[in-house]
Order: structure tokens, then sequence, then C-alpha cells
């Protein structure tokens, strides 16, 4: 079983951030959690038509993130896709 949202911030939090390194839904969690600082996350879920529903940047992260672990390495690619625009 993937390890969800919840675990991945509490490691974050924590400063516990090895196991980020070699766990590919602790790297997604990551570049999610950098599109939402960015200001980019609505117009990654506008290019990719994700619905979300969460209005706060914080719920939508969560939601984001809970979508796109769905589908690990699709979304890595879709992800990347936005640094090299």
């Amino acid at each position: 079983m993937s390890k969800g949202f919840t675990y991945w911030k509490k490691q974050h939090d924590s400063n516990s951030l090895d196991e980020f390194n070699s766990d590919i839904a602790g790297l997604l969690w990551l570049k999610v959690k950098s599109i939402t600082r960015k200001g980019i996350i609505d117009e990654f879920i506008s290019r990719y038509s994700y619905e979300i529903e969460a209005t706060t940047l914080n719920s939508q992260f969560k939601e984001l993130f809970n979508k796109l672990s769905e589908t690990v390495d699709t979304s890595h690619e879709q992800l990347k896709s936005l640094e090299d625009n």
C-alpha cells in the first residue's frame, strides 16, 4: 500500500526528509508542494483538466496529491512538463 498525504506531511513537518529521496510518491508530494508554493497550481490543474473541489491552497494541495498519486509515473511526467515551459 502506498503512503498517503498525511504520512508525507508528517515526514516533512518533522524534517525526516531522507525517505523523500528514495520514494517516488514522496518525490511527487514534494513536487506538488512546490507548485502550490509557486502559485502555479491553477495553471497545472487547468492544463491537465483536473477537477479540484477545494478552494484553499492547503486543501488543493492535498486533493491534487491524492489524485496524482493514483498514477504516479504519469503525474511526474505532467509535472516535469511545467519545468520544460
